[in-house]
């Protein structure tokens, strides 16, 4: 049995789609959209593509497409090349991935500065706290009045003991994770 040309590139298509599929899923895993990894997953299995190839094979939108090639750019992934005698860009993937662990070590160490310094701010507010209160009851002398005022306060206060408490041993073990992927990737990637 001879499968024809077109046979054979209808079954190539096919194929194709489960690949890209397969790649979708595993990028939604990792946290990234549906349309991120369909177009990130397109141009892993073809390498080179022009924006129009993508929206036909998408179905996305010129704009969808744009955006995402932009930030595959951004990402140093794509290479843009003129394409001689025309208008249109052809994008060429050069770079598998290390580039967009990179990235997202990067917002994650963004992250974790911010997470540190909401735990200062946090500790600092706690303490500024804590020492009204103590300064309230020198003051007040009448543990009555003492009492009432800090009736008010112990929730909130537990809650952002608990809050410091939680994210003070958050922010250690994100700075050792970054660090066991820097470590592994090598610091070129950064």
């Amino acid at each position: 049995m001879t499968v024809s040309a077109t046979g054979y590139l209808r079954k190539l298509k096919e194929y194709e789609k489960k690949v890209i599929s397969l790649l979708v899923r595993s990028g939604q895993m990792k946290t990234t959209s549906a349309r991120f990894a369909t177009v990130y997953a397109y141009f892993l299995t073809r390498r080179q593509l022009t924006q129009t190839q993508l929206q036909e094979l998408t179905s996305f939108s010129s704009g969808t497409t744009s955006q995402i090639v932009n930030q595959l750019l951004s990402f140093g992934v794509l290479l843009r090349n003129n394409i001689p005698g025309s208008h249109e860009k052809q994008y060429e993937l050069v770079g598998m991935g290390s580039v967009l662990v990179g990235s997202v070590l990067r917002k994650l160490q963004a992250n974790v500065n911010e997470y540190r310094n909401l735990v200062a701010t946090a500790t600092a507010e706690l303490e500024t706290i804590k020492a009204k209160i103590a300064a309230f009851h020198e003051k007040s002398g009448d543990d009555s009045i003492s009492q009432l005022a800090t009736c008010a306060i112990p929730e909130r206060l537990r809650r952002l003991e608990t809050f410091v408490s939680e994210f003070s041993a958050i922010v250690p073990m994100l700075d050792r994770i970054t660090e066991v992927i820097k470590a592994g990737m090598g610091q070129d990637a950064f």
